[in-house]
């Protein structure tokens, strides 16, 4: 298989239109790690994933698969606390996209079983945004 894109929404809310708006707010605020992963990386040959689906939500405790009904395409959960998030400042929204993907690639690394210098490109691809912001 081969990973291609980042996919990151918003929990059902219990309304339609605020998962919608929160979704929209996140993918705005983390469109650069599939930009910078398109652009630079293109894909990373695993056994696991073609698109990387990481749902935001509020219960969470950890990071977990969520479901993985369609082969290539897993839903990552990962814990998020909206009140918090909506605090910080754009660079540290950008930190905190660029730990939450690290920690979803480590989480899903023995899954995928590809090379690491691959991920690793791609994190340090991530960290030269913060210092160029």
């Amino acid at each position: 298989m081969r990973f291609r894109c980042i996919n990151v929404y918003s929990e059902y809310l219990g309304d339609t239109e605020k998962t919608r708006e929160r979704t929209r707010q996140l993918r705005v605020d983390s469109d650069f790690m599939d930009y910078i992963f398109a652009k630079n990386i293109k894909y990373i040959d695993n056994e696991y994933i073609k698109q990387l689906n990481i749902k935001c939500s509020g219960s969470a405790k950890e990071i977990s698969i969520y479901s993985e009904l369609e082969p290539g395409y897993p839903e990552i959960v990962i814990p998020f606390d909206f009140d918090n998030y909506s605090d910080l400042d754009e660079k540290e929204k950008t930190i905190f996209w660029i730990k939450s993907i690290e920690s979803v690639l480590l989480f899903l690394k023995p899954k995928m079983n590809c090379k690491d210098e691959d991920i690793k490109k791609y994190i340090e691809l991530l960290n030269e945004k913060i210092n160029t912001n």
